[in-house]
């Protein structure tokens, strides 16, 4: 285990908030308005895709706050491996909307 344990409790946090969060996400993607205006044609591939990036980016800011520095290749693997273990859940999530 390369990341310390309140980077993982934080990133584990961040996972569990933006899971919440879904429901709404669905809600603006399934628009008329909105998959006119940007071309969407399967909304819970760009949920899932748009959740992925939102907690890679957030690990990577939450780490360059905390340590002053950019994540190594080992903690970047850490925290995708992280994400990736919760990606069931987040597909969960996602399909509950309908």
């Amino acid at each position: 285990m390369v990341l310390d344990h309140e980077i993982r409790g934080r990133t584990e946090n961040t996972i569990d908030l933006t899971i919440e969060q879904i429901p709404y996400l669905i809600g603006i993607f399934r628009t008329e308005e909105f998959k006119k205006k940007y071309h969407i044609q399967n909304e819970t591939d760009l949920t899932l895709g748009m959740v992925w990036g939102y907690l890679f980016r957030g690990f990577q800011d939450m780490f360059t706050v905390s340590y002053q520095r950019q994540p190594n290749q080992d903690e970047i693997s850490e925290a995708v491996g992280l994400i990736f273990k919760r990606t069931d859940e987040i597909k969960e999530a996602i399909f509950k909307c309908g």
